[in-house]
């Protein structure tokens, strides 16, 4: 994968989650390839999920679609949450809203502190094979997430999964907000297992 490099003076500004907003994809990789990873005991609570796509409106069409619909099939999507469990693992899960304001927290992913699958420096990575749904309608899933740090409460991520070939696919990427709340856990812990 290429990516531009973001000056370190941009990795030391004021950012705000309307800054982010204002991102296009390739600013936000630039961005997160230069920044550093985040401390395992900082991620921790629930955070705000944003997929910027400034300067894009196709892209942002398709999100807006698939990731911020409510009557979609997984839901208006809210963010992700942390737990540290140890000083290098953890523990997470995603957070959608339904209709009626609804909230639902699934999707668990484990986390742990090492090298990026995508440019091999440091990063929180976030396995959501971690966990399968406990009843076979899911299989365990080979995306993994990758979290960096931009400034205190402000968090880039970059998701790729694995090819046929064995090597990853283009990256998606979002960006994380907060804490905007406690960590509360997934609403049914047998619903997906280890």
């Amino acid at each position: 994968m290429t990516t531009q490099t973001a000056p370190a003076a941009e990795l030391t500004e004021v950012w705000t989650r309307e800054r982010v907003l204002g991102l296009s994809r390739e600013e936000l990789i630039a961005l997160w390839s230069a920044a550093p990873a985040v401390d395992m005991a900082e991620l921790n609570g629930e955070y705000e999920g944003l997929v910027p796509n400034a300067g894009d409106p196709e892209a942002k069409a398709r999100v807006a679609e698939v990731m911020y619909n409510e009557n979609s099939a997984i839901g208006y999507w809210l963010g992700k949450a942390y737990t540290p469990l140890t000083e290098t693992t953890g523990d997470g899960y995603n957070r959608w809203r339904r209709p009626g304001g609804n909230v639902e927290r699934n999707i668990r992913f484990g986390t742990e502190m090492g090298p990026s699958l995508i440019d091999g420096k440091p990063a929180l990575l976030m396995y959501y094979g971690a966990y399968v749904r406990a009843d076979g309608s899911q299989p365990r899933s080979d995306l993994v997430d990758e979290i960096r740090k931009l400034a205190d409460g402000v968090y880039l991520g970059m998701g790729t999964t694995k090819e046929s070939d064995g090597s990853r696919s283009q990256p998606g990427h979002f960006a994380m907000v907060g804490p905007v709340g406690p960590y509360v856990g997934v609403d049914d812990p047998d619903a997906e297992i280890a």
